[in-house]
């Protein structure tokens, strides 16, 4: 009995001649490609050459991104502005009265209570107990 492996060899051999002829054809073509994919291409078409319109769409969004970075970092330096700050003695005011507020609510200002100590020592190793029941 033949395996499959045989079986399955025996019907491509039939088919090489046909394979050969089709290669054969084709040959000609894949040479004509080959020469064209030879010929170098410049930076540019390898950067931007799969879809110039995403890379445009890109740089849009990149200008953009810039456009509002750049008005919006500019510091307010009008008069209403700085008249409507608190000045630096009015804000150290206000974060002492904070502090003072948040260790009021912790109880910073009560001791710390010690937990009492052992009457007793701990018993030796020996001394513990052991019937216990695990359920």
């Amino acid at each position: 009995m033949k395996t499959p492996r045989e079986l399955l060899l025996k019907r491509h051999e039939a088919a090489l001649p046909k394979l050969d002829a089709l290669r054969a054809a084709a040959l000609p073509a894949r040479s004509q490609l080959s020469t064209l994919n030879s010929q170098p291409m410049t930076v540019w078409k390898r950067l931007f050459g799969p879809n110039p319109l995403a890379w445009a769409g890109l740089a849009a969004v990149w200008l953009v991104l810039l456009a509002v970075n750049r008005n919006g970092s500019e510091p307010a330096t009008s008069s209403a502005s700085r008249a409507s700050q608190p000045s630096e003695a009015a804000v150290a005011e206000i974060l002492r009265e904070n502090r003072r507020q948040m260790a009021e609510l912790l109880n910073f200002d009560e001791p710390q209570a010690a937990p009492p100590a052992r009457s007793e020592p701990y018993p030796k190793r020996s001394q513990r107990r052991t019937d216990f029941a695990v359920v």
